[in-house]
């Protein structure tokens, strides 16, 4: 099936309006070869490979690049038994609760807090040398007008697999940080508050 399932998804990207946000979503993807985090596949056929389809998300201001691997059915071959938590506002508040009322006599007026986010935080973190031969992310090319083949070497923002990996990754930060250094923080994915 994965050939024409292929075919399907390139001719998707060969339909990619060619406007603002498809340039800036080309942009984006031209500084990640030189992060190492992709490189350009000029050897697969459409049969050789898994594909998955990049597209660009606005947010505001921003553009967020997102790898769709849902599309080539990459995602529906990963499944996991338990079920991952990220920390909520409840964390937050129980620690604050706690901090001033274990320590309420000697906690200053104001409690100041700061959170940090992780920068392309799964762009951080290597993909599988399986998954780095098989899974090829298709992108529009803004300034030759047609499609251009990926390879991967970060975890794709879009694979079900990226979550599970890299939010192990983040709680066994958060370990460290509150176990080795006696940091009073969350975690929710890449925020430590």
């Amino acid at each position: 099936m994965a050939k024409g399932v292929n075919n399907m998804i390139y001719s998707q990207v060969v339909g990619t309006p060619d406007d603002e946000l498809s340039r800036k979503t080309w942009d984006k993807t031209l500084k990640e070869p030189d992060n190492n985090w992709v490189w350009h596949d000029v050897t697969s056929g459409t049969g050789d490979v898994v594909m998955a389809k990049r597209f660009g998300l606005q947010q505001k201001e921003k553009v967020r690049v997102i790898d769709d691997c849902s599309v080539g059915g990459y995602n529906k071959a990963y499944g996991m038994k338990k079920k991952l938590r990220v920390h909520a506002i409840d964390q937050l508040a129980a620690y604050l609760s706690w901090i001033c009322t274990a320590h309420g006599a000697t906690v200053d007026d104001e409690i100041v807090g700061r959170t940090y986010d992780l920068r392309s935080a799964y762009k951080q973190f290597g993909v599988s040398l399986e998954t780095r031969n098989v899974v090829r992310v298709v992108v529009w090319d803004a300034d030759q007008k047609r499609p251009c083949l990926l390879g991967l070497n970060a975890l794709p923002f879009g694979a079900s697999g990226s979550v599970s990996a890299f939010l192990r990754v983040s709680v066994a930060l958060w370990f460290i940080g509150t176990v080795g250094l006696k940091l009073c923080w969350t975690v929710c994915y890449d925020d430590f508050t």
